[in-house]
C-alpha cells in the first residue's frame, strides 16, 4: 500500500542513498524510479535531490550507477517535477 511505501521504503531507500558505503549507493540508484510515482510530493522533491546529489557523488562506481538509472527516473518525473 502507499502508505506502507511512504513509512517503510522512502526510510529504506534515504539510508541506502546516504550510506558511506558505495555497495549501498550503487543499490539506491535502481529503486528511485520504481517508488518515485506513488510518494507524496514532499517525498519526490527530496527523491530527485537525493538522486542529484548520486550523479555528483565522488565515486565514480555510484556516479556511473546513476547515469544507468537516469533514464528510468526521467521516465517517472512530470514535466512539471523537471522544472523544480
Amino acid at each position: 500500500s502507499d502508505s506502507s511505501l511512504e513509512t517503510h521504503f522512502v526510510t529504506m531507500l534515504r539510508r541506502l542513498a546516504t550510506r558511506d558505503w558505495f555497495t549501498s549507493r550503487i543499490s539506491a540508484c535502481s529503486l528511485f524510479a520504481v517508488a518515485y510515482p506513488r510518494v507524496s510530493d514532499s517525498h519526490k522533491a527530496e527523491f530527485r535531490g537525493m538522486f542529484g546529489q548520486l550523479c555528483r557523488d565522488d565515486t565514480p562506481m555510484v556516479r556511473r550507477a546513476a547515469a544507468n538509472n537516469l533514464g528510468k527516473f526521467a521516465q517517472v518525473c512530470t514535466t512539471q517535477d523537471s522544472k523544480e
